[in-house]
């Protein structure tokens, strides 16, 4: 809902955010260099990395957890949600309809239920946090969910 997520994109929070989001991209691009450098002279999967730097840039954002402490997590979602986005360009470029027996829905589908899950996990995660009084250092869309009920 804008009411309630609009404040996360103005010009004061996404300063607050910046630095966080730094810090994050530099230690994906560190974990990137780590990888080219253990394996010189082999092609470095660039869309990897892309895809690994947001998933932990978005979910820092909206539910304030870490990737990089869940590698197998990280993997996972992050092949997931690429299919599931292949499976959805296909869908949108070709018009192919969604019925729910198709290939091509079941991907995204399957990707929506592992992204759930995630998500389902955070707000456990928060619930049990804000039960023992766990303060963050800054606000997150997760916490305006809580704030507004919507959980």
């Amino acid at each position: 809902d804008r009411a309630i997520f609009g404040k996360f994109f103005v010009r004061g929070n996404i300063t607050r955010w910046a630095g966080i989001f730094n810090k994050i991209a530099d230690v994906a691009i560190d974990d990137l260099f780590a990888v080219v450098e253990s394996t010189p002279g082999k092609p470095t999967n660039i869309e990897k990395f892309f895809a690994v730097c947001a998933l932990r840039l978005f979910m820092k954002f909206c539910t304030g957890a870490d990737y990089r402490t869940m590698p197998d997590r990280e993997k996972t979602i992050c092949k997931v949600v690429s299919e599931g986005s292949a499976a959805t360009g296909n869908v949108v470029i070709f018009g192919l309809p969604t019925w729910s027996f198709l290939p091509t829905t079941k991907k995204m589908d399957a990707a929506l239920r592992v992204v759930r899950k995630d998500f389902a996990m955070a707000v456990e995660q928060r619930r049990e946090d804000n039960a023992k009084g766990v303060v963050r250092e800054i606000e997150d869309c997760l916490d305006a969910m809580f704030q507004e009920n919507m959980n």
